[in-house]
């Protein structure tokens, strides 16, 4: 089974001005993002507005990402579409480009029949096909969803379920979610950068976290340092990075990830219509907020 612990990065997508790919910007974020400790990279998950791409963006952006990212990283490639006929392909297709992994998002448009059960089959019927181990993704703030605990415990006898992202922020979800599937080899990956710490206490493997994108060594050196034993020094960590990291979630979403890149020399780039660019005023807040991170951690 593919070990997904560490600290991965949810790759957003710059965009120019017209709103076209940036490929340009996303390679020189690569090459900054590979000299870290970065376990490895999500692309075309919700972070990378993947929902506002095309089919034939979401694949050249597939192509590209995968001659940036050297051996010793992990790439695991969002799918996010409501057909289980129509996910299984995606992962075939993304296995193709070179997909170690997938992170498959739970179908939402029929919310009143989306039961235990069908969730059940979804996941159970993508994972049977799929060439590569598959991520169960969830994401109620989005999706309007939620996958039954009592569910993900079921998934997590298929041996080619490797794992979920918990992306609520719900440290009750996180802690549901690890004791239905406890005692099978389950990976949960924490999504919500604010409970990073308090997720891997409770025994998640490693997170996917948004400000992984705008200070990746930070999200890497609590993991680490957790793993070390040093839970007062993660517990620093943490509170340090707090802040920017519900400024870049919780308070400015996409935007204000992207702002928060620009402010630290990534290429955030444009988001994509009808996502609205930044206020000058939550623009400066970003700026702050992220001047006042590095003033207390000195990252890469």
């Amino acid at each position: 089974m593919l070990d997904l612990s560490g600290i991965l990065a949810p790759v957003t997508t710059p965009f120019g001005q017209d709103g076209t790919l940036d490929l340009g910007g996303l390679r020189a974020n690569f090459d900054r993002w590979n000299r870290t400790g970065l376990a490895g990279y999500v692309v075309l998950g919700s972070n990378g507005e993947a929902v506002y791409l095309s089919e034939t963006e979401k694949w050249t952006v597939v192509e590209a990402v995968r001659g940036l990212v050297p051996s010793t990283k992990r790439l695991m490639v969002g799918i996010n579409t409501e057909g289980t006929r129509e996910a299984i392909r995606q992962c075939r297709q993304a296995a193709e480009l070179g997909a170690e992994a997938v992170l498959v998002s739970a179908p939402s448009y029929f919310k009143s029949r989306m039961t235990a059960d069908a969730f059940f089959v979804h996941f159970w019927s993508v994972a049977d096909e799929s060439p590569v181990p598959v991520l169960v993704y969830s994401v109620p703030q989005f999706t309007g969803v939620s996958i039954p605990p009592g569910t993900v415990g079921r998934l997590a006898s298929h041996e080619n379920i490797a794992g979920m992202k918990e992306s609520s922020g719900s440290l009750t979800a996180i802690a549901d979610f690890l004791s239905e599937s406890a005692g099978q080899a389950f990976q949960v990956l924490c999504g919500a950068g604010p409970i990073l710490l308090a997720s891997l206490a409770l025994g998640a493997v490693g997170g996917i976290v948004a400000l992984a994108c705008a200070a990746p060594e930070i999200c890497v050196r609590v993991f680490e340092v957790f793993r070390w034993g040093d839970v007062q020094g993660a517990q620093l960590l943490q509170a340090a990075l707090t802040p920017a990291s519900i400024a870049v979630t919780d308070r400015h979403g996409i935007p204000g990830l992207k702002a928060a890149m620009e402010s630290v020399g990534f290429v955030g780039g444009h988001c994509r219509l009808p996502l609205l660019q930044l206020s000058e005023e939550a623009r400066e807040e970003i700026v702050k907020t992220f001047a006042a991170l590095r003033a207390e951690y000195v990252g890469d």
